[in-house]
């Protein structure tokens, strides 16, 4: 499914070039009108052609239940800064027509060159303002999330659309305006979760695998030796590292209860849309050093339908310094939004 799905997400990388830019400031009016437009299962993409061709009914079937999620996920996305259509289309004409009026949502891949003909990959959505002129008006970094998994589309979605409401914040600060009214509702989903801060749970996923999974690996009969070693000193790393994790929480969390799960655990809480658990996911970008700086892409989601609570740059790891950093960010945005609010 996976290379179904980047088989088809290809198409539209040709088509962007590199589209992975900072976004800038936006003008609250200048969505006034638009549509979101997705792109639906088209039998007449010339992968698709190809695959009906080759009478390649795995593929093609895959290739439908994939464009079959958009619905679902867009109900359940926090998304509400225009009207969407889910439909068929063709990029590369809607980009060429400059139509005032659409807005595309696109999964693509960025290569880098290493040089000695290695490349990095790093994956990316983006919603694109085709007119008057060719704008990327919200931007977020995927990878190792799931493009063909339902909760983890609800994700981007999510945060693609808190990446469109900074950048009207940004807009809003340049032009010295107190408060934009048009992501007023996005505003109050983090007010109202604050305002009871107290009485939520923060999961924080583990590394380590569950010890029955373990044991499952270091029983099968066809695993060598060296192999299952490998398996085992991996997994007590991972231990040692959830170790490290309890303890900095446990020395610098201070907004509320958290507990440690594993991801199916998580799975479970964001399925029932708990209104009192939130849980943190770094998503890293990856480079050909093994050195980077502030590449590491921090979000806090509530399990309520993975609203993003906040996000911002910072360390990878789950260290005291990540920790001060998350509830500062809380904090402040609480603080910041409730004025805005109350002044509206």
């Amino acid at each position: 499914m996976y290379k179904i799905v980047l088989a088809l997400t290809f198409i539209s990388i040709s088509l962007l070039g590199d589209s992975q830019v900072r976004v800038k400031s936006l003008d609250p009016e200048m969505m006034k009108d638009k549509v979101l437009y997705i792109n639906d299962y088209n039998p007449d993409d010339p992968i698709i052609a190809r695959w009906v061709r080759k009478g390649k009914d795995s593929k093609l079937s895959a290739a439908q239940e994939y464009a079959s999620l958009w619905k679902t996920v867009m109900e359940e996305s926090s998304w509400d800064a225009t009207p969407y259509e889910i439909k068929s289309f063709d990029k590369k004409k809607m980009i060429k027509s400059k139509d005032p009026q659409a807005l595309l949502l696109t999964l693509y891949s960025k290569a880098t060159s290493c040089g000695n003909n290695s490349y990095v990959y790093n994956y990316y959505a983006s919603v694109i303002m085709t007119g008057p002129k060719k704008k990327v008006i919200a931007t977020a970094l995927i990878n190792d999330l799931e493009w063909w998994d339902r909760g983890d589309l609800r994700l981007i979605v999510n945060m693609l659309s808190n990446s469109l409401d900074e950048a009207i914040d940004v807009y809003d600060e340049e032009k010295g305006s107190k408060f934009s009214a048009a992501r007023a509702g996005q505003k109050q989903v983090l007010v109202d979760f604050m305002d009871n801060a107290g009485d939520k749970t923060f999961l924080v996923v583990r590394s380590a695998m569950r010890d029955e999974q373990l044991q499952d690996l270091l029983n099968d009969s066809n695993t060598k030796a060296g192999k299952k070693k490998r398996i085992q000193k991996r997994h007590n790393r991972a231990v040692g590292k959830d170790d490290d994790v309890e303890l900095a929480l446990s020395n610098s969390w201070r907004l509320c209860d958290y507990q440690m799960v594993y991801t199916d655990e998580l799975m479970e809480f964001r399925d029932a849309l708990s209104p009192d658990h939130f849980f943190w996911i770094n998503i890293e970008i990856n480079t050909c050093s093994p050195l980077s700086f502030g590449a590491n892409r921090n979000h806090l989601f509530s399990t309520d339908g993975d609203k993003v609570l906040a996000a911002f740059a910072g360390k990878g790891k789950m260290k005291p310094a990540t920790i001060d950093n998350i509830q500062k960010k809380l904090a402040n945005r609480h603080e910041r939004f409730k004025k805005q609010i109350a002044k509206k």
